[in-house]
């Protein structure tokens, strides 16, 4: 049967207006719970629980791994204690080892994953609404991550609250104080607060992983269904806070031997209206301390996906995603105040609403870009709505708006589900989204849908997820990013990872079928690429090798280039085999590499990416990449190569220096971007950035430079 947009669409709403109205699931089937105790002076951050406070606080213990023996004890104790006053709260930690010497602690920078480090992880779930929540992560030496989950899983790494940790090494293992300001949360306005709450400890030298609750291997800590409850918080407000961030920014550059000098500055404003709704203003938006984008070398005929990197888009990202699959995407935030060309658009300023309200998420965002050469004064509107319905599930819509000084317009207007449930077969994970968005070019709206439907079965056992869309030949999200347009495409994989009980073995991995699947909308098949993973083995030191087959065909309109060589009109048809290979990230050495050889288009192709990473100490680590083709196209002959290099310096938690440099034959240019950041206080920053391209062709000539000093501090009252 033919797909159906309008149909789609007709159904998508009378579903939203269903289950707009239906009762939200609200009970926690979790029987664990903790009690938070409430402290009349603030505790001292710094690692020790020696205040009298905490000892009236009784401990959350009795964690159960995951891995490496699932529902076993844990092989080391671990204690969680909350206190609370009546700014702050504040979660004490003991994480007993019989081994201290042997705790692995290299991680010292703000926000890098700490995965190869001993780390612990708090997730809250401030509204108990088993939908999302904030995330606090710490390793032995206080160095922090966090981050928001929401929507089954699915994780904003980039969310950056304000708050404090300290941790030390000490003779029965290691343990941690966090402070968190209730200002950086957002909760119900009631007087007794009931959270969603649970913890997770990784003990690295033993791949052992450890849950406080919701510890099987199908759920897991971001299982917010399956979470404990933390009770006692009581009395207590956010506060009608207003938060100023202004910066200044000093430095000068040089480009092609012109000169020039810098001085900026702004002011960014949150205000929030109620404890889960905030106004958020920005003016003349600076991001000159972001870290430069990987230069690709692209071997097709369609445009590369960069991810956002900014924290200002960031922060509120799961807000505003409207999951499309693959790359597509309704809404790219890359697109506001950066060129096609990935030049910065000056931003002269924008606005964000954003928060909960009872069982509505809202987002609305206006930004205004200047004119810069070619582009022209633009202003950016999005809004998103999701309903919370059922236990786990939501409706929504969103909104885009582009309107320029060329009286250019471009809309879409897109209605999205999304059904999750942890009790599918009794017990297991399963999902369906769907979604189908229109866009309008300066009125015009003819053959100018999107629409999907996704199913997700993620288990242990056996994760297998497929998807169906199509993307008609006019739709045109210009503020989004669509790889092609004129398709239906069908994508899907099963992966199964059966557990034998053989000595050094953690899980074996297997792909019968993955399929992508492209035609046009006559059914002709443009492309379609089929990957198996014939053998794989995870081992119980954590290291991983994997072999791969990928059979593809293309059906080529067009000539296109790829280096210099034309790849002509017609069907192609080859196939590769590879190997994926990732040791454990905790030792000083580690490594990745993914290899290719087989055919390509009318030739052959020999494929290699790696990268290598040692850790000298928690103070310093140094990394190298290499992405390598060795391409022959009838009797052509030619190479790529990218390289890069990563040099980390930190001299603490708060003081971390960065290098990344990197080169491709394709540009011919070396790009270095050397970062220095201070925090001298939580919430603010000091940053000191100098980037230097040199020009190979010109015997490497310097073709730009700039630096820049960069201070922004944060005002909370």
């Amino acid at each position: 049967m033919a797909f159906c947009p309008l149909k789609s669409l007709h159904i998508l709403c009378v579903l939203y207006s269903l289950c707009i109205s239906y009762p939200i699931y609200a009970a926690n089937e979790n029987a664990k719970s903790l009690q938070a105790v409430f402290s009349e002076t603030p505790l001292s951050v710094d690692g020790d629980l020696r205040e009298p406070v905490w000892k009236n606080a009784a401990p959350a213990a009795n964690f159960i791994q995951k891995e490496l023996i699932e529902g076993d004890p844990a092989t080391e104790q671990t204690e969680v204690r909350v206190v609370y006053d009546k700014d702050n709260v504040y979660i004490g930690i003991l994480c007993f080892d019989t081994n201290p010497a042997a705790i692995i602690h290299n991680e010292m920078e703000r926000d890098v994953d700490l995965i190869s480090d001993d780390h612990f992880t708090i997730v809250l779930d401030t509204f108990n609404s088993h939908r999302s929540g904030y995330y606090f992560e710490i390793n032995p030496n206080g160095a922090r991550h966090d981050g928001f989950v929401y929507s089954g899983e699915l994780t904003n790494p980039n969310w950056d609250g304000v708050w404090d940790a300290e941790a030390k090494i000490t003779e029965t293992g290691w343990s941690a104080e966090i402070m968190i300001p209730f200002k950086t949360l957002k909760f119900p306005n009631s007087t007794d607060q009931i959270w969603g709450i649970n913890f997770k400890r990784v003990i690295r030298r033993k791949n052992e992983e450890v849950l406080w609750s919701s510890w099987r291997r199908d759920d897991g800590l971001f299982q917010l269904a399956k979470m404990g409850t933390l009770t006692g918080i009581r009395d207590i407000t956010k506060g009608r806070m207003i938060q100023l961030q202004p910066y200044v920014l000093a430095g000068a550059e040089k480009e092609n031997g012109d000169s020039d000098r810098e001085f900026r500055y702004g002011l960014d404003i949150s205000y929030p209206l109620t404890t889960d709704l905030t106004f958020d203003i920005t003016t003349y938006t600076d991001f000159a301390q972001v870290e430069t984008d990987k230069e690709q070398i692209n071997l097709t005929r369609f445009s590369l996906y960069y991810p956002e990197k900014r924290d200002f888009f960031l922060e509120s990202a799961e807000i505003y995603d409207f999951d499309t699959g693959y790359f597509e995407k309704v809404f790219h935030s890359r697109r506001i105040g950066i060129s096609p060309e990935r030049e910065q658009v000056p931003i002269i300023g924008g606005v964000n609403f954003s928060g909960r309200t009872g069982p509505y998420s809202i987002g609305v965002l206006n930004i205004q870009t200047d004119e810069k050469g070619i582009y022209p004064e633009t202003n950016y509107s999005v809004v998103r709505i999701k309903r919370d319905v059922l236990e786990k599930s939501r409706v929504g819509m969103i909104a885009t708006n582009l309107y320029d000084s060329d009286k250019h317009e471009n809309r879409t207007l897109g209605f999205d589900f999304f059904y999750q449930t942890n009790k599918f077969l009794q017990n297991k994970n399963f999902a369906v989204r769907g979604d189908v968005t229109g866009s309008f070019t300066d009125g015009r709206h003819d053959d100018n849908l999107f629409g999907r439907v996704f199913i997700d079965y993620p288990n242990d056992l056996i994760d297998s997820f497929w998807e169906i869309y199509h993307v008609g030949e006019q739709f045109n999200p210009e503020i989004g990013f669509i790889t092609r347009t004129g398709i239906r495409r069908v994508n899907g994989a099963v992966r199964y990872y059966p557990r034998p009980h053989v000595p050094c073995v953690n899980k074996l991995i297997f792909k019968p079928l993955g399929i992508d699947y492209m035609s046009d909308m006559d059914g002709v098949m443009q492309e379609r690429t089929l990957t198996y993973w014939p053998f794989g083995i995870l081992t119980t030191s954590d290291d991983l090798i994997r072999f791969e087959i990928e059979d593809k065909y293309d059906f080529v309109q067009e000539e296109f280039g790829i280096f210099g060589e034309s790849i002509l009109p017609g069907k192609y048809h080859w196939t590769g085999y590879g190997v994926f290979v990732q040791t454990n990230r905790s030792r000083p050495v580690s490594f990745e590499m993914q290899t290719q050889t087989g055919s390509f288009y009318h030739g052959d192709r020999d494929y290699i990416e790696a990268l290598c990473t040692y850790k000298l100490n928690r103070y310093a680590s140094a990394s190298a990449e290499v992405d390598y083709n060795n391409i022959i196209l009838d009797n052509n002959h030619f190479i790529t190569r990218e390289y890069g290099g990563r040099l980390r310096l930190n001299l603490s938690t708060k003081l971390t220096t960065s290098s990344f440099l990197q080169w491709n034959n394709e540009l011919r240019e070396v790009n270095m971007n050397f970062r220095i950041h201070y925090i001298p206080d939580i919430g603010s920053d000091v940053y000191f950035v100098y980037n230097h391209l040199w020009d190979e062709a010109a015997d490497f000539k310097t073709k730009y430079r700039t630096g820049i000093v960069k201070l922004s501090y944060l005002f909370r009252f």
